[in-house]
């Protein structure tokens, strides 16, 4: 029955989208994963389905671009009930502009997102959340600049903020159901160590900075003081040559987080080896793409600091078995 939800769905999308003119790219993605937390004290299982694209709006003015990323995730708990859910949405518009000899990325964007009484997942691939309920958005405005080093393409994203979260919901604020001003600054800098015809190594580092203050407290308990947010991630990525479709790539993550307002933070390192299959062909509607894969966490070590009377808590071996299936519609 998830199966065919997830096909129905699909169909439903590419029925959808496909006939616009000035549709550019089209990605959806479905996938299930199961593991558990600290050597199985804390099982859970989750499925997620992500839709994202592209539309050119040239008619309306020349490089102006709109992009779109909805998720939704359903999780199970230890014992297969239902675990809450949640969405995380971002849209956006974008215009490229040349200034000197490089050409920015202007963007205005708004993200949304909420949480069903979420007891356990994974939202961002990599570290364990707990959210009660709760939902909130934010608003931005910031340009995209990339920059060369020692050869190495990178860029710098620096936005302002405005936010407003309610109930129990919180997303770079440390305190829950507050609103306020911020501003963002982005660093990421990426792209291949080796390739060759036993494969690519890449590397990416991306340094996420992102300051709050709370102009409005709302009923809540918070202090309504400043609170900056970082989020440090490294990945190392071998990618090996296609086997009539078939690949392996093996990826080392190291995450670092941490929100200065009340000194909650995480260091995780992680070793995922992952299977997949990719086929391209034309259609009559664009170039599409199917990616089924299967990946595996041989290397989950946490070590978390939570604000509850400045517990410590570390997580061993979480050992996440996910799958899924991507699909992609390129029409540039």
């Amino acid at each position: 029955m998830k199966k065919l939800t997830v096909l129905t769905a699909l169909a439903a999308i590419i029925t959808t989208f496909a006939p616009a003119d000035n549709l550019e790219n089209l990605n959806f993605k479905s996938g299930y994963g199961i593991g558990n937390i600290d050597d199985q004290s804390l099982e859970y299982s989750q499925f997620m389905n992500e839709l994202s694209g592209t539309l050119s709006l040239d008619d309306e003015m020349k490089g102006l671009k709109f992009n779109f990323d909805i998720e939704r995730y359903d999780f199970l708990d230890q014992n297969d009930d239902f675990g809450g859910a949640a969405w995380n949405t971002d849209f956006n518009l974008m215009k490229s502009k040349e200034i000197g000899n490089k050409e920015l990325d202007f963007i205005l964007g708004f993200k949304y997102g909420n949480s069903d009484n979420l007891k356990i997942g994974y939202l961002d691939g990599l570290v364990p959340v707990k959210q009660p309920d709760g939902h909130g958005y934010e608003a931005y405005f910031g340009t995209v600049i990339p920059f060369t080093l020692f050869g190495q393409n990178g860029s710098v994203t620096p936005r302002i903020v405005y936010y407003n979260d309610s109930d129990l919901y919180t997303r770079d604020y440390k305190d829950q159901g507050t609103a306020g001003w911020g501003g963002d600054f982005d660093i990421a800098v990426g792209g291949p160590i080796v390739k060759g015809k036993y494969g690519g190594i890449n590397y990416k580092i991306s340094l996420d900075n992102h300051w709050r203050k709370a102009t409005d407290t709302k009923d809540t308990p918070s202090n309504g003081e400043n609170s900056v947010y970082l989020n440090y991630i490294g990945v190392l990525s071998y990618n090996s040559p296609k086997f009539y479709g078939f690949g392996f790539d093996l990826n080392v993550f190291n995450q670092w987080e941490k929100f200065t307002g009340d000194n909650q933070r995480n260091n995780g390192f992680y070793v995922q080896p992952k299977l997949s299959y990719t086929s391209t062909f034309d259609t009559s509607i664009g170039e599409l793409t199917i990616n089924p894969y299967i990946s595996y966490n041989v290397v989950d070590d946490q070590t978390r600091h939570v604000n509850y009377v400045d517990n410590k808590y570390d997580y061993e071996g979480n050992n996440e078995l996910a799958g899924g299936i991507e699909f992609s519609l390129n029409r540039e």
